[in-house]
């Protein structure tokens, strides 16, 4: 797992809502953290608590893409 760089200190909150960017393969926090796991997606679910701001991690996944076909 990696962070990447944020040049603020986080405040402090209660949730922190996590949404997967698949086009980059990242998962970018509410807070303004950004972490990729490198073991796959799947890894999000060993987080409870968001590593920059102490916030119990809210996961949203995107919308799949319907095929119209």
């Amino acid at each position: 797992m990696s962070q990447q760089e944020s040049s603020a200190e986080p405040e402090r909150r209660e949730t922190c809502t996590w949404t997967y960017q698949e086009a980059d393969d990242f998962w970018d926090g509410e807070c303004g953290a950004a972490w990729q796991f490198t073991n796959g997606e799947d890894d999000v679910r060993t987080v409870h608590y968001c590593h920059n701001c102490g916030g119990r991690v809210i996961v949203v996944r995107p919308e799949p893409e319907v095929d119209d076909e």
